[in-house]
């Protein structure tokens, strides 16, 4: 992924409104029709873009227009997220104060190097104070006003802390290689009890309670822990607690917001893992507000999160309707643009389910223009095309049915012989089966057919089958409806 791809809405609007400092005509400007054709265009390299669009260009004149398009966009990007959070803010006073110290204006260089530390102490920037102080150490042999003596002991104290945090760093260390050893399930113990158990055993275990940013770590070594023990009830109850924990002493703030949205995403993740669903609103509207602080610091970043969690609580819990509503609602954000694709699946599933085909397939027809079937993963293709390949089974459909599973084991068959695609592979070989015996008039099919079903893992959501293929079995066998095959599938 290169710069212009990470940009958003706002960062591309900043980076023209900076262009218009020295250009009149911003679209005129050389460096602006490039940024537009890379960004817009769909180009294999730059020999590409050079060839197709700028051939008036020698190369070497062509690729000095490309390295000052990114010297401006790094600048833009610096003067539109000077003060977005503390730590950019920090780094920022450093440069500054060094500007200042080349402009021999040393108590001006001073001045900002006092605003670094007091924002470094404030957040435990430990490394970064240690450097601000030797920076100052540095201007005392030109500027002979600052409290040389003071800032050696602050320095000295910051070497200490942070062996005191190595010291921690080895306990959090002994905290989880006892965790991972304890059997606190078949003990009946909770995950909270335990670790209380462990911390009672533990000399100087204050020091992590009392530094927010070692908490934060601690938690998530335990919740990646528990993840892969697959303890899902442990980590649900572990992460809610934390949070309320962390909530109750200002754990948080706007420099470590996003570690508080990671973990309210985890804990309804993990509700969906444990078929929570009435929780996963209550978590998802809690994550809605944690998105809107800070003026929507994190909004952008996390805003698709959130949709598909409040989507599969939905979903899962035989709300339909309020999945459309929640689905058309967000197509419409501009910040969920490059997410279309999977909000018209999303949409064409739901559709699928209520049984209207055809606006089923004009939901998935969308998904499946090559602009935005071609940007897909591997992963994400299988899944539409197989969803393609049952409406077809859907709609009786039968002979264009039989002729795309054809195509598409050819096209794909690079793929479907990968061992993580080997259920696609599976699941595709049973329906050439349907093709040939859609009446399942022929004993060996029902035999088939009835062996993927017992051999499917139990249901978790969230997986990589848009239309869960165990279910929508059950139903060709049952003569059921897709969606109250996997809804008793749920219950079990």
């Amino acid at each position: 992924m290169n710069i212009i791809d990470t940009l958003t809405k706002e960062d591309v609007r900043h980076f023209k409104l900076f262009l218009k400092r020295s250009n009149i005509k911003v679209a005129d400007a050389p460096v602006s029709k490039l940024f537009d054709v890379i960004r817009k265009g769909n180009y294999e390299d730059d020999k590409t873009i050079h060839q197709e669009k700028f051939n008036q260009l020698k190369a070497n004149a062509f690729y000095r227009l490309k390295n000052r398009m990114l010297v401006d966009i790094n600048k833009s990007l610096l003067v539109l997220n000077y003060n977005k959070v503390d730590k950019i803010l920090i780094l920022n006073y450093l440069i500054l104060s060094e500007i200042f110290l080349y402009k021999s204006a040393f108590k001006i260089a001073y001045n900002f190097l006092c605003k670094a530390e007091k924002k470094a102490a404030e957040h435990e920037f430990y490394s970064i104070l240690e450097t601000i102080y030797e920076q100052m150490i540095a201007l005392s042999h030109q500027y002979v006003d600052l409290p040389l003596l003071a800032i050696i002991k602050k320095k000295k104290d910051v070497v200490k802390r942070k062996e005191e945090i190595n010291a921690v760093n080895d306990m959090l260390a002994e905290v989880m290689w006892r965790l991972q050893k304890s059997n606190y399930s078949a003990k009946g113990l909770h995950i909270v009890d335990e670790l209380d158990n462990i911390k009672n055993k533990l000399d100087n275990i204050n020091l992590i309670d009392q530094s927010p940013s070692l908490r934060i770590q601690m938690q998530k070594s335990i919740r990646m822990m528990l993840l892969q023990k697959g303890d899902f009830s442990s980590l649900q109850l572990y992460l809610s607690k934390t949070l309320k924990e962390f909530d109750r002493d200002s754990v948080f703030n706007k420099n470590n917001h996003n570690q508080k949205i990671v973990m309210q995403t985890w804990l309804i993740n993990v509700n969906l893992k444990l078929f929570n669903f009435h929780l996963v609103y209550e978590y998802a509207e809690e994550l809605k507000e944690s998105l809107h602080q800070y003026k929507n610091l994190y909004y952008e970043t996390h805003v698709w999160t959130y949709y598909q969690c409040v989507f599969a609580g939905c979903f899962y819990s035989n709300q339909l309707q309020r999945c459309l509503q929640i689905s058309k609602k967000y197509s419409s954000e501009e910040v969920l643009k490059d997410h279309s694709s999977l909000i018209n699946l999303n949409l064409a599933i739901v559709y699928f389910c209520l049984k209207d085909i055809k606006k089923a397939n004009e939901c998935l027809n969308k998904v499946l223009k090559p602009i935005f079937f071609d940007a897909l993963t591997n992963e994400l293709k299988l899944m539409v095309i197989i969803v393609e390949l049952l409406f077809y089974y859907e709609s009786k459909d039968f002979s264009y049915f039989n002729y795309s599973i054809k195509k598409i084991q050819k096209k794909y068959n690079h793929v479907l012989s990968l061992p993580q695609f080997k259920r696609q592979h599976t699941f595709l070989k049973v329906l050439v089966i349907l093709g040939k015996d859609i009446n399942f008039n022929e004993e060996k099919t029902e035999e088939i057919v009835s062996r993927f079903i017992d051999d499917s893992p139990p249901f978790e959501a969230g997986t990589n089958e848009g239309i869960h293929y165990k279910s929508w079995l059950v139903a060709q066998l049952e003569n059921k409806n897709y969606y109250t095959a996997l809804l008793n599938i749920l219950k079990k």
